[in-house]
C-alpha cells in the first residue's frame, strides 16, 4: 500500500504526467481508428477481388478460354 501511495504521489507531483496521459489517449484513438480502417480496407479488397473474379468468369464464358 505504501508503494502504491508513493507511485501516486510521484505521478501527482510530476508536471508531465497529465500531458503524457493526454498523448497516450490520443495515440490510443489513432490506433483504434487504424485498426478499424484495416478491417474496412480488407473487406473492400475482398469485395473487389470477388467482383473481378466474377467479371473474368463472365468474360471467359462470352469469349472462350482460348482468347485470354
Amino acid at each position: 500500500m505504501v508503494v502504491l501511495a508513493a507511485i501516486i504521489y510521484v505521478l501527482w507531483q510530476d508536471t508531465n504526467v497529465p500531458e503524457y496521459l493526454v498523448l497516450r489517449i490520443k495515440l490510443a484513438q489513432v490506433n483504434l481508428r487504424a485498426f478499424f480502417m484495416k478491417i474496412k480496407l480488407k473487406q473492400q479488397i475482398d469485395k473487389d477481388y470477388n467482383d473481378m473474379q466474377k467479371a473474368m468468369k463472365e468474360w471467359m464464358k462470352e469469349n472462350g478460354k482460348d482468347q485470354m
